[in-house]
């Protein structure tokens, strides 16, 4: 003879199902779960929007360019100024190759990594001029520049020769 199985469920008294659905939440709290779960949160209200912040960054960055545009014109234009090369030196070209960056922004109205690049073409640099910095191998400039002069000491600037032989040049190299 087969066994039967019975559960709990299956013999119910009153008093279960009192105690269950008093534990059960009311149908007006369920929706209002609902309601929370899917709506979606606002997003915080700016005291400045967005575009409004962008237009005024904007017009700052243009407005400071163009007074280093002026102060850079008035820089090449003085005949006190005195560029180390003369008014044909590296000196006098990078500054010509700036003055003719900030005329493409300002004046042209170009965006600014295509105009460092013409700028820097127009001028005899590599286009990609304007973004590299120069490696120095001398880690100590000053000193490099009074030995190269002879303002050292004879003990002193063998030592520093032996020092930019064994230490600097080969340092310089790596990078």
């Amino acid at each position: 003879m087969p066994k039967t199985i019975e559960y709990e469920s299956d013999t119910s008294n009153e008093s279960d199902n009192d105690i269950w659905e008093d534990d059960w939440p009311e149908e007006d709290q369920v929706e209002e779960d609902e309601l929370r779960v899917h709506i979606r949160q606002k997003r915080r209200k700016l005291d400045v929007p967005v575009l409004k912040a962008h237009t005024a960054a904007h017009k700052k960055k243009c407005s400071i360019l163009k007074l280093v545009l002026v102060n850079i014109q008035k820089l090449i234009q003085l005949r006190r100024t005195n560029f180390k090369g003369g008014a044909q030196g590296l000196q006098s070209y990078c500054a010509q190759a700036i003055k003719s960056y900030l005329c493409l922004v300002v004046n042209g109205n170009q965006n600014s990594i295509p105009a460092s690049e013409t700028a820097a073409e127009s001028l005899g640099f590599a286009r990609t001029w304007g973004g590299q910095q120069l490696n120095k191998w001398a880690m100590n400039p000053q000193k490099l520049k009074d030995f190269t002069n002879q303002k050292l000491l004879p003990a002193e600037a063998a030592k520093y020769c032996q020092e930019i032989c064994n230490k600097e040049m080969p340092q310089g190299l790596k990078k």
